[in-house]
């Protein structure tokens, strides 16, 4: 074992034979700094916000890009926009409600205030069968059947009537086992009448509007 007197001399050797700022080091300290960069702005870029089934959103941290929880579910890719896209009615009104945007053909289930418990895409009507305004939740059937066999459908939300019938939020219809629409192609007008969900969507809207929910439609 070497004395103190010996170990010195080897330290100081080995501070000749690779000195501080030589070379070798600088490239390392430079690469590993580089690195760095790369990850952190790879985490700022792939950050992606989800929420939880009980409706709370969720962001991982800017630096760690820590996981989400477990049981988080993860939301479509332009999710971290639609607060930037909301429309009036989310950022100026106050009260627990449901707004539908017709341009936007998206949803947003405001707890109060401008606090979005959730927001996502779905597809209203085909044709222009419903006016901007303010309505509110006075019918709800776990399952129901569209007129002229038009399908079946769960978790239907009645706000308001249309010519021929109810106007209100519920699945995506199905007819003789098959959906009548997928869900790549909600955020586009498909239905005859009504605001079509994913499943998912439709019990989280159910259970989030009882009678009397106010349901604020714009343009």
């Amino acid at each position: 074992m070497p004395t103190g007197g010996t170990a010195q001399p080897l330290l100081n050797l080995w501070r000749v034979r690779r000195p501080e700022g030589a070379p070798g080091r600088r490239k390392r300290v430079s690469q590993y700094l580089q690195s760095r960069a790369r990850t952190c702005d790879c985490v700022r870029r792939h950050q992606q916000r989800v929420v939880h089934p009980g409706g709370d959103h969720w962001r991982p941290d800017r630096l760690t890009g820590s996981m989400p929880p477990v049981g988080a579910r993860r939301l479509p890719k332009d999710v971290g926009l639609a607060a930037d896209r909301s429309p009036s009615a989310v950022a100026g009104d106050v009260g627990r409600r449901i707004v539908f945007s017709i341009s936007q053909q998206r949803v947003w289930l405001v707890s109060s205030g401008t606090q979005v418990a959730s927001t996502y895409l779905v597809s209203g009507s085909l044709t222009n069968n419903l006016q901007p305004g303010t309505y509110s939740v006075y019918s709800r059937s776990r399952n129901a059947v569209g007129i002229d066999d038009s399908g079946t459908m769960e978790y239907f939300v009645r706000f308001t009537r249309g010519d021929n019938a109810a106007i209100g939020f519920h699945t995506i219809p199905v007819l003789d086992g098959q959906p009548l629409q997928t869900e790549a192609q909600l955020g586009t007008p498909q239905s005859h009448g009504c605001i079509r969900q994913r499943t998912d969507d439709a019990i989280r809207l159910w259970e989030f509007a009882p009678l009397g929910t106010r349901v604020v439609v714009t343009p």
